[in-house]
């Protein structure tokens, strides 16, 4: 559940709405809110203008714009030999752009019409401001806005956007058509999604957040926002009591690993004991037993080579917590299995379940197992994975990411943990929690697998799924988070990555 110390995330029309409440029901005047912005907006300007560089402002006719034309002022009144290039027509003006633009006449600053020697102003700036679109746009940039973006990329001078790159949609991240690729974001109130997820997440730059004095969020819109952890959210994970035994965190069952697949098993087995459990048992092939008895010394071995349905069905009896697919293919004996653990999950609702891997793609490929959950049901898709589960292409469900795993969760009754290069988790119902730690250092084979067995490791210690899930994303990408300042981006594997997990505070 969503506590004091998390971050709210906000799309652009949430953005909208808070900037409505707090004009029109708040009464703080639009203006103020401008002038702040625009106040944030020369500061981040003039840490990196050098002197005698030339500052050019690009700007659109709505309110982004007008805080684009402000910031101009501010920066002519500091010295700065600032100018605007205004790319919207003039009868489409907001009320609050045509003013700022009428004082920058009045006080002769100089403000041009986008023409063809707009273009030159734009190559030759040492600053750029982006101001042509805010967090509203919604639809693909086309003319001459287009071809002032592209002006604006293909300039030496640095780019420092207002509020959010023009052309990233500020609700899933998406290019509308293009979009300028900023060295710094100057946002305002809150991170919007679309800063948070790619491809808007790569064009960003540095992303700066101003407090500029927007009302108190209402309690119904704020239990609406979006939300991601900060590193202080770890005090929420409860802690080993000193009066306690391995029993008492759990005992989780891994399914996991046909014949010689035996890396999964391990690597999930091995962190659900780094994320805490107390008893961990692989259930895998006997050929598996050597490699993962090296691997994983502490775990309690069941093989399968005879009497499948009894074992597992032991197995389960024996668990308070199941894990499910890692490294298990998709043979027929794999199908069984997957079909008795979930058909067992769904009558022990007080035994969580993780499924991953081909646990998920044996349930895409098996429509009469599509068993609604009971909020104790996790699972954990790549895009590929998230793609079959839905039946939709890879390339449609990135166009929404957090929609996608929305749809996900209500389709199956489930948490969904969409495993992205940003990752999302959802219900069917409430708010997305967004992670952002991590790093590309983690994209490798395995890392799901170790993700996988955090989060088992945490339902063991009595977290709630959900929270097991978000706990788990978050706790993993700080892993991943820690190797790469020791190490950099390049070598990380995915036993690296696990063995991090016993170095972190939680």
């Amino acid at each position: 559940m969503k506590g004091e110390k998390m971050e709210l995330l906000c799309s652009g029309k949430q953005m909208q709405e808070i900037d409505r409440y707090s004009i029109q029901e708040m009464k703080i005047p639009s203006l103020v809110l401008m002038e702040r912005a625009a106040l944030a907006v020369r500061d981040a300007v003039l840490r990196r203008w050098k002197p005698g560089g030339r500052i050019v402002a690009v700007c659109g006719s709505g309110n982004n714009g007008a805080d684009g034309l402000a910031a101009v002022r501010l920066l002519s009144q500091a010295g700065c030999p600032a100018e605007a290039i205004l790319a919207g027509s003039e009868e489409h003006e907001t009320r609050e752009c045509r003013l700022q633009r009428e004082i920058l006449v009045n006080l002769e600053i100089p403000v041009h019409r986008a023409a063809g020697d707009a273009y030159d102003k734009i190559r030759g700036a040492q600053i750029l401001i982006d101001a042509v679109f805010g967090v509203g746009l919604s639809r693909n940039v086309k003319g001459t806005y287009a071809r002032m973006i592209e002006a604006v990329n293909q300039a030496d001078g640095q780019v420092v956007s207002v509020d959010i790159p023009s052309g990233v949609s500020a609700d899933t991240g998406k290019v509308l058509g293009c979009a300028v690729n900023a060295a710094e974001t100057v946002t305002f109130g809150f991170r919007k999604l679309g800063q948070i997820l790619y491809p808007g997440a790569g064009c960003c730059g540095k992303l700066t957040v101003a407090e500029i004095g927007f009302a108190p969020v209402p309690g119904t819109l704020s239990e609406e926002l979006a939300y991601t952890f900060v590193t202080e959210d770890l005090d929420g994970l409860p802690q080993r009591e000193a009066d306690s035994n391995k029993g008492s965190f759990g005992k989780t069952a891994v399914f996991a690993g046909c014949k010689n697949m035996a890396g999964a098993a391990a690597l999930c087995g091995l962190s659900a004991y780094r994320a805490g459990a107390g008893l961990v048992r692989l259930v895998t092939e006997e050929e598996n037993r050597m490699i993962l008895q090296q691997l994983v010394p502490e775990a309690v071995m069941t093989t399968l080579e005879r009497n499948r349905k009894e074992r597992i069905a032991e197995a389960l009896e024996w668990a308070t917590v199941i894990v499910l697919g890692p490294g298990l293919g998709r043979s027929e004996e794999a199908g069984e299995e997957v079909r008795q653990v979930l058909e067992y999950g769904m009558k022990h609702p007080e035994k969580p379940v993780a499924a991953d891997a081909d646990a998920l793609n044996l349930l895409s490929e098996n429509p009469q197992w599509r068993i609604k959950g009971s909020g104790n049901l996790i699972l954990t898709p790549h895009p590929g994975e998230l793609s079959r589960l839905l039946g939709r292409s890879v390339e449609k469900l990135k166009e929404d990411f957090p929609g996608a795993v929305r749809d996900c969760a209500e389709k199956y009754g489930a948490v969904v943990v969409g495993k992205d290069s940003r990752t999302v988790v959802s219900e069917a119902e409430g708010p997305v929690f967004v992670n952002t730690s991590g790093n590309s250092a983690m994209a490798k084979a395995g890392s799901g697998d170790v993700l996988c067995g955090v989060i088992a490791g945490l339902l063991a210690r009595g977290v709630p799924a959900r929270s097991a899930a978000e706990y788990g994303a978050y706790v993993h990408g700080l892993a991943g988070d820690l190797w790469v300042r020791e190490h950099g981006c390049q070598g990380m594997t995915a036993m690296d990555l696990s063995e991090c997990l016993s170095r972190l505070w939680f």
